[in-house]
């Protein structure tokens, strides 16, 4: 898919460039979510949010709700 919306797909780029560490990943996770907001067609977006949601869930302070939201973002 190709995005639709300027500040969804520049808020994605500054997404991918941050690491998985606990803090930046956080950070990419309200990056996305406000991505898939202003262009919620955009699959990349998605595909990266649900990862940042699974990285949250098995090595930050999420859970099992986590998991639920990383399969969510996927489909």
């Amino acid at each position: 898919t190709e995005p639709f919306n300027e500040e969804g797909y520049q808020l994605f780029l500054r997404s991918v460039a941050l690491s998985s560490d606990s803090k930046e990943n956080r950070s990419g996770i309200h990056m996305l979510e406000r991505a898939v907001a202003l262009d919620p067609g955009y699959a990349p977006a998605w595909a990266a949010l649900s990862k940042r949601y699974y990285l949250e869930a098995r090595y930050g302070k999420g859970g099992r709700s986590w998991i639920e939201q990383a399969n969510s973002a996927n489909q």
